[in-house]
């Protein structure tokens, strides 16, 4: 019983893992997918930057440092509004997640735990919210 409880959750949990972030994994497929992705792509980006200062023995320095990610929460919103939906993941995918699941949760969660430490926008490992 307990195995079969186990079994449901990963199955559960890696029954999605479709990434936002590829063209080709968002339905209906068509000619103006990619365009239309990647306009949601630039609209999606965002700066984001961290600095620090320390110092000791009379001595300071600092560091800084700024990039730009994608929010990935806008570029399913901008997909969704142009009428785009991630696909569901195919059994192979499936198959593969629950196979390698030992491995990528404990980084998924890890992941998750230090999002928006960074100054980051949220990234989504299993598909749009």
């Amino acid at each position: 019983m307990r195995g079969t409880s186990l079994l449901c959750a990963v199955t559960l949990l890696t029954a999605g893992c479709v990434s936002v972030q590829n063209p080709r994994n968002y339905e209906p497929q068509d000619t103006s997918t990619s365009g239309a992705y990647y306009d949601c792509l630039r609209q999606a980006q965002q700066p984001y930057g961290t600095a620090s200062v320390g110092g000791g023995a009379g001595a300071v320095y600092g560091s800084a440092r700024s990039s730009v990610d994608t929010n990935d929460d806008l570029l399913c919103a901008c997909m969704a509004a142009k009428g785009y939906r991630p696909r569901k993941a195919t059994t192979a995918e499936t198959v593969v997640g629950v196979t390698f699941s030992p491995i990528w949760v404990p980084f998924l969660f890890l992941a998750k735990m230090g999002e928006g430490l960074s100054g980051r926008p949220p990234h989504h490992y299993i598909g749009c919210p």
